[in-house]
């Protein structure tokens, strides 16, 4: 997305900080703040950009070792990838029949990083919860695997914070309804993906 800005507005200098480090700046401090929850502060106006969906993965090399869970409480007898978060979000697996069951895994890695936690999946260490765009070029390349396909996790909304009187800068708008256009577009964007080399290396190095 700053690329795609970048590429219209190139005398802007873009600055992007990742939320919740030492020395991350405060949501005040910036003209926009992308969240999948609005800060709760007066000043700031919360606009949905749209909405991720998600799928269960695992590699190939995983279910070959482990098999794949057949129904939802299967999930507690294999090992997951789990993306730290602090309150964890609970989510709901729901199946076209109308069923609903509480995503119950057991961790066996834990990370802050989505980057991190694919890496792992691919390389065989369990089964993850990934947005389902940046799953989607390593499950074309047959890199990982649906992992019960017929039940579909939660989506996760996707939100843009910012105080309203610097929306009325016009880059600032610009840079928002980019955004909100590229959400709804997402998989186009996603061009750092796995490769079947990689794969060979991993499994080679195995």
């Amino acid at each position: 997305m700053a690329r795609l800005f970048l590429e219209q507005h190139p005398k802007v200098v873009c600055r992007l900080d990742v939320a919740g480090r030492a020395n991350s700046p405060a949501v005040e401090d910036v003209d926009c703040y992308v969240c999948t929850a609005p800060p709760g502060l007066p000043n700031l106006v919360g606009k949905q950009l749209g909405q991720l969906k998600y799928g269960l993965y695992a590699s190939a090399d995983y279910i070959a070792r482990r098999g794949a869970p057949a129904t939802p409480g299967e999930l507690a007898q294999h090992a997951s990838i789990l993306i730290g978060e602090s309150p964890q979000r609970p989510v709901l697996l729901r199946h076209p029949g109308g069923a609903a069951q509480a995503y119950a895994p057991r961790a066996a890695l834990v990370t802050n990083d989505y980057w991190v936690m694919k890496t792992f999946c691919i390389d065989g260490f369990g089964i993850a919860l990934l947005p389902e765009f940046f799953a989607k070029p390593e499950l074309e390349g047959r890199i990982l695997r649906p992992v019960l396909p017929d039940w579909e996790p939660e989506g996760r909304r996707i939100y843009c914070a910012f105080q309203r009187q610097r929306y009325m800068r016009k880059k600032i708008r610009s840079f928002i309804d980019l955004m909100a256009s590229c959400v709804a577009d997402i998989d186009a964007l996603n061009a750092y993906v796995a490769t079947q080399g990689a794969r060979g290396r991993r499994l080679r190095a195995s």
